[in-house]
């Protein structure tokens, strides 16, 4: 145990110091070849939105004649929003991605190059596709006990109704628009040396580094994105979604980079899609940078008492002669807890396969612990009385518990959509185990109150997992 706190702590120091090398990067010092920033901190641009169906970015001349939607004078060190009303093309309605093309130049100055104004370092461009496919909420399910006939015709009714939508019919995912598009302004005022920036510049004639705009979709998750509507007779194809403009640190720059990297990484090398890494962009952008941090620090010790209750306790199960004293029904309670719950997750293909795979190891340690107990030859008077209460205490919970978890389940039966009848009984038996999972603790205690002991409790375990209570309370806040 010691070994394994010293292997923590000496992580947690090396991750305090990348950490901190990549958001205080080292600047120039006297005698090198320094780069100074090509933008001041006063620095104001015009910004020209070009929502359009196609990938290629517009060239200058086009982007002047079209109506696009321009921002003035705006400050690129400020966080802003604006709210960006569009007509977009009828095809995004039949499922045709959508793009913006952002046109960044120094304010008064043209992007076009005739224009007397123009200059090629005073114009950057960054483009992000604005539409995703998706599919919906209530794909592949439906309502188990409606009439067939009324299913049969609702559905040929839908048909006909997506027909005159322009909207896919064969359940292909379809149009989602995203609720807002970040444009990220890297805003630092530092002098690097050329042979050491912290990330890869592009110079203006080696004596200052251009300024550094993007954008990414790796913050946003699901909710961030909205169904393209269905075209009302009385529509104007206009579609709304707000700008941002972003300021960031260096720091936080590299670290967005490291994160599309290893994202990138995770799809391409792993075979990860979008509904795994989902609950992992949650994590790292859902709140600010110090939320997160005290989350790195929550999930080290989170992590470090995981492991030490996780040892502790199959040292004791393995060292166990005599299960006297301890619940047999909640042992096997555990262990079909443990299996519903994994069958769950595998119906409902929404969970990343990192918890499903924790889940099957969870499975498969209640597995032999549940083995172990039903397998014991040895029948003392500690287990024997054991075996009474255990049982006189589930014989009163299971006739409480029972009648709820069967009317919860005729209550989703009629008014929630399942994929499937198997859906639905799973989900039915996931749900119990989730409202009620702590109730079959009752059985142990009362053990220990008939018994007037708690010497046969796996204390050590027991006590770690308090820990890991504790922390999780404590950064819950």
């Amino acid at each position: 145990s010691n070994f394994v706190v010293l292997v923590f702590v000496v992580y947690f120091s090396f991750v305090g110091k990348v950490f901190y090398d990549v958001f205080f990067p080292e600047t120039c010092s006297e005698g090198k070849h320094c780069v100074a920033p090509y933008f001041s901190t006063s620095q104001r641009v015009d910004i020209y939105l070009v929502p359009t169906v196609s990938a290629k970015r517009t060239s200058f001349k086009l982007v002047e004649k079209k109506a696009a939607t321009v921002l003035k004078n705006v400050s690129p060190s400020e966080y802003s929003t604006h709210d960006i009303t569009f007509k977009a093309a009828p095809a995004v309605w039949n499922n045709a991605s959508l793009y913006l093309h952002m046109f960044i130049t120094k304010a008064g100055r043209d992007i076009s190059p005739d224009s007397p104004t123009f200059n090629q370092f005073d114009v950057y461009t960054v483009s992000q596709p604005l539409t995703t496919h998706m599919y919906s909420d209530t794909h592949n399910k439906m309502h188990l006990l409606e009439d067939t006939t009324k299913t049969a015709n609702s559905s040929a009714n839908s048909v006909e109704s997506e027909k005159k939508e322009g909207r896919s019919i064969d359940n292909r995912p379809f149009n989602h628009l995203k609720r807002h598009i970040s444009l990220f302004y890297v805003d630092d005022n530092n002098e690097y040396d050329i042979q050491r920036p912290p990330v890869q510049f592009k110079y203006k004639q080696y004596t200052h580094y251009l300024p550094m705009f993007t954008s990414t979709d790796l913050m946003l998750t699901r909710k961030d994105y909205k169904p393209v509507e269905p075209l009302s007779n009385d529509s104007n194809h206009t579609l709304t979604f707000t700008f941002e403009m972003r300021p960031i640190s260096i720091g936080a720059y590299r670290l967005l980079l490291q994160f599309i990297n290893s994202i990138t990484m995770m799809k391409t090398s792993f075979g990860l899609t979008e509904k795994d890494i989902e609950p992992i962009k949650e994590l790292l952008f859902g709140s600010n940078l110090k939320v997160l941090l005290l989350t790195f620090v929550a999930s080290v010790l989170h992590s470090l008492f995981s492991f030490l209750a996780f040892k502790n306790d199959i040292g004791f199960w393995k060292n166990k002669k005599s299960f006297g004293g301890i619940s047999r029904s909640g042992v096997v309670f555990n262990w079909a807890a443990s299996l519903i719950i994994l069958l769950y997750l595998h119906d409902t293909h929404e969970t990343s396969y990192l918890i499903v795979f924790l889940n099957g190891i969870s499975f498969v340690i209640d597995s032999w612990k549940m083995f172990k107990v039903i397998t014991q030859k040895t029948k003392d008077k500690g287990v024997e009385e054991t075996q009474k209460y255990d049982t006189q205490a589930i014989k009163y919970l299971s006739s409480a518990l029972v009648p709820v978890v069967l009317g919860f389940s005729v209550y989703s039966l009629l008014y929630k959509p399942h994929k499937s009848w198997y859906s639905w009984a799973i989900a039915s038996l996931a749900n119990g185990v989730y409202m009620f999972g702590f109730v079959f603790m009752t059985p142990q205690l009362f053990i220990n109150y008939k018994l007037k002991s708690v010497a046969h409790m796996p204390w050590r375990p027991m006590l770690y997992k308090a820990f890991n209570t504790f922390v999780d309370d404590i950064f819950s806040f």
